[in-house]
């Protein structure tokens, strides 16, 4: 089994530029034209999604609200809200709320010079309903369609850099400029591609993602890391050929304030995975 490795890992490794945007902080302070793209109330009602800030009220529910401007990540202060008596009782500064989609939710990366989609890859994430995930699986054959293809032309004009769109339903509930923060869908090669993309402005590359399944594995805030048998923990990776762990620090700002995520694994096997998770969480 591989040590996780994030981008900004790999860039380090290669010894690659630091003009490679790898979060939302740095993209925030370079791409000022763009900034907008963090506005979740924006991104709502630039399709036409019933949304609205805090003190205009819904239609109809289930609704779900959230902060308009969240750089952190990890769905923090994600919530359903079934009816007016808990909105009311939710009613939070700097939050919105927007139409509720139940379907499954993609994960869409893209890579865009001045409006054009030069490349896409999409993740597919199996919602548990709180802001968190079951599994991530990703889609090789995907296929993104017209409407996606429009309001990246007409919203990212002149941009030249990566993009992040979390999709349900062909709805882009959010967007990021930069690339979906578990970073395991890549090689060398595109990594290295990544560095002409924002020092040359090029994208030559044709890259094909593989098919995998990643596993997090959601705990109480609280937990006692130290009480975790980690070497019973890297047996049952090995034993069912999980291709790396990941380890997330529980009192990072990027997790939630209730439920954190302390590993996630990707593998070949769908089956392998949900064993190897259920046989994780006994030991969590």
């Amino acid at each position: 089994m591989k040590d996780y490795k994030s981008l900004d890992d790999f860039i380090k490794i290669l010894n690659l530029s630091d003009k490679i945007i790898t979060n939302d902080f740095d993209a925030w302070v370079k791409f000022k034209s763009y900034r907008h793209i963090y506005d979740k109330l924006f991104i709502a009602y630039s399709q036409n999604i019933e949304c609205g800030p805090m003190g205009i009220y819904p239609k109809k529910y289930p609704i779900i609200i959230k902060p308009i401007i969240n750089l952190f990540g990890m769905s923090r202060g994600f919530k359903i809200i079934n009816c007016e008596i808990d909105y009311n009782n939710n009613i939070k500064d700097g939050f919105f709320w927007m139409e509720y989609f139940p379907e499954e939710q993609l994960n869409l990366d893209l890579i865009i010079i001045n409006g054009e989609i030069k490349f896409y890859a999409a993740l597919l994430s199996k919602d548990n309903q709180d802001g968190t995930f079951d599994y991530h699986e990703s889609l090789p054959n995907y296929k993104i369609n017209s409407k996606l293809e429009e309001w990246v032309r007409i919203n990212l004009k002149n941009y030249i850099g990566c993009l992040n769109l979390e999709i349900i339903n062909d709805n882009i509930i959010e967007a990021h400029l930069r690339l979906n923060g578990d970073f395991y869908l890549y090689d060398i090669n595109f990594i290295k591609e990544l560095e002409k993309l924002y020092l040359d402005e090029k994208w030559d590359i044709n890259y094909q993602i593989k098919k995998i399944y990643l596993f997090p594995i959601f705990v109480n805030s609280s937990l006692n890391v130290k009480n975790i048998d980690f070497n019973n923990v890297l047996k049952l990776m090995d034993y069912f050929k999980a291709n790396s762990l990941r380890i997330d620090n529980l009192n990072s700002n990027h997790q939630k304030k209730n439920k954190a995520r302390l590993f996630m694994f990707d593998i070949n096997n769908m089956e392998h995975g949900n064993k190897l998770r259920d046989l994780i969480k006994k030991l969590v």
